[in-house]
């Protein structure tokens, strides 16, 4: 405390020439949720004590963040004051500009919401037509029989019909609900604006003064850095699949926001994945316990849950690095440095080509790397959840930074699809992407049986049998594998059962958690049949289990 004392009043000795100069920001570091902005001033320093002022700084700043620094000269840093300033503008021409653009986004919302509204109604009707679609499909074959092959073909075009018009309605229907939303956050942040514009206390900014000792008069030139917290970055990917060689043209980029009051114009943007949302430490891990009150009369409660599989990049296997030109005259400044500590810590990306990130809120997108991933390509469909077969694609991260979670623009054939949701994807590490619905295959999933039974033997015994009938057809020549995915239910006692009885017609591949997949090979025109049938037998004080499933 008396040290500290001390140097207050040796810094107040000192007798302080100030100066003001320009301090253009020249350096920005962005994390998840704040960024530190790096200001330098270059000032011609008689001997002896002098100041420096640094002025207009946001007053959003932390000032416990602020840092100065002698870049160039021999100049020492004595201490740095933060002080607080009001400046009493005339705003009104500001004020006017921000209303009329509130109005004009309101419009374009009444206009988002009639469009999105008109959309719905046509999936609506399309839904509708689909149900009559496969009423009249089994109504037919239950009166008629077999059905013929023209009306079967006419039958089949009509679903592929319906699902092309309820995946591009749905896609519609999707962008229309972005713009929308985008909308609505583009006029909170102008609202947000306006209330500040039109506040009695006007703009406030902060000033930093940074008090400087130079042993004889030079030239010196100080940086100044402190963090600001409303600052952000997310990731933005664009993956492109060419369906005939497998390969993904991945495109990654950084959608960029801040308004902390201040515009970056062009600065050197350097992009960190450092996340400090994940905290300093791992939680404590409290232990748990089961108590006698828990235990039921069900004495053969056990229930065997599998971890989930993971495939973990091979240690010996060296990753590839990204590479990109050094800046040069004529040379593609496009894309980010990377750079990467010795323990496999945060990536940083530095951005080639000076970056502009106005104070506006909004996401500015600048452009990181691009690589080329080759996808394991395979059709699954899944019609218990929806009646349409998917293209997927198995990848692996080749590239020496993780993949950040974000939204993934998918194109296949160049011909976008939709958006995607990644995860986070650790360098070599695997992962999925889907690229849309392949109108060129139909699915038809109908209920075959569905009955109740009981069983009398040494113990009687009740039991439900419920059966699928899936019917898929191929316009076109498969060259990838198609798998067909389905489940049943999964029992946690073992006084219920559950099994797979030979009714069921080819047998699958797998079946692991109640989930069951069948590798399926297609013919162009030809309707393949798949039958699914599983049992469920229980002792009879569990018969309400199976009454639901009934």
């Amino acid at each position: 405390m008396i040290t500290r004392m001390f140097s207050l009043l040796c810094l107040l000795s000192f007798s302080f020439s100030t100066l003001a100069a320009d301090a253009p920001i020249g350096r920005v570091t962005v994390f998840e949720d704040r960024a530190r902005v790096v200001r330098s001033m270059a000032a011609d320093l008689a001997e002896g004590a002098s100041s420096l002022r640094f002025e207009r700084l946001p007053s959003s700043l932390d000032p416990a963040s602020v840092r100065a620094r002698v870049i160039a000269g021999a100049a020492r840093i004595l201490g740095v004051r933060i002080e607080v300033e009001f400046h009493q503008e005339d705003v009104q021409d500001d004020v006017a500009r921000l209303e009329g653009e509130v109005v004009e986004l309101s419009y374009k919302l009444a206009d988002l919401a009639v469009a999105i509204g008109a959309e719905k109604r046509l999936l609506y009707l399309i839904d509708r037509y689909a149900i009559f679609l496969g009423e009249g499909l089994r109504r037919r074959s239950t009166d008629a029989g077999a059905l013929t092959e023209g009306a079967l073909t006419e039958m089949l075009a009509a679903e592929a019909w319906v699902a092309e018009q309820q995946l591009s309605h749905q896609k519609k229907l999707a962008e229309r609900d972005r713009e929308r939303m985008k909308v609505v956050e583009e006029r909170a942040d102008l609202r947000q604006e306006l209330d500040r514009l039109r506040s009695p206390q006007g703009r406030v900014s902060r000033t930093a003064i940074v008090f400087l000792e130079a042993p004889e008069a030079a030239v010196t030139t100080i940086e100044l850095a402190y963090d600001i917290a409303d600052a952000s970055w997310t990731s933005i990917y664009e993956a492109r699949l060419d369906e005939k060689t497998g390969e993904v043209a991945w495109r990654s980029s950084a959608e960029v926001s801040q308004k902390s009051g201040e515009a970056w114009e062009d600065v050197a943007l350097i992009l960190s994945t450092a996340r400090s949302s994940l905290g300093m430490s791992v939680e404590t891990l409290i232990p748990q316990r089961v108590d006698v009150a828990a235990i039921t009369r069900d004495r053969g409660l056990t229930v065997a849950r599998r971890a989930p599989r993971t495939e973990a990049a091979s240690e010996d296997k060296k990753l590839p690095t990204l590479q990109w030109t050094e800046d040069g005259a004529g040379e593609d400044i496009s894309g980010a440095d990377l750079e990467i500590d010795s323990g496999r810590g945060p990536a940083l990306f530095k951005i080639r080509a000076k970056s502009t990130i106005p104070s506006d809120g909004r996401g500015h997108q600048v452009a990181i790397a691009e690589e080329r991933f080759t996808a394991e390509q395979s059709l699954e469909s899944i019609p218990v959840i929806r009646p349409h077969v998917y293209r997927k694609g198995t990848l692996r991260n080749i590239s020496a930074a993780p993949l950040l979670p974000g939204t993934v623009r998918v194109f296949r054939n160049n011909t976008y699809v939709g958006d995607a949701t990644l995860g986070m994807v650790a360098p070599g590490q695997q992962f999925d992407l889907y690229f849309g619905a392949d109108g060129r295959i139909t699915v038809f999933r109908e209920e075959i049986r569905d009955e109740e039974s009981e069983r009398r033997s040494f113990a009687k015994e009740n039991r439900v049998i419920k059966a699928w009938r899936t019917t898929i057809t191929s316009y076109v020549p498969i060259d990838v594998p198609f798998f067909l995915v389905d489940r049943m239910p999964v029992s946690d006692v073992e006084e219920v059962r559950v099994r797979i009885t030979k009714g069921t017609e080819p047998r699958p591949v797998s079946e692991e958690d109640g989930i069951v997949r069948w590798l399926l090979d297609l013919q162009v025109g030809e309707g393949l049949e798949v039958i699914f049938e599983y049992q469920v037998s229980a002792d009879p004080e569990h018969r309400q289990i199976l009454e639901n499933l009934h």
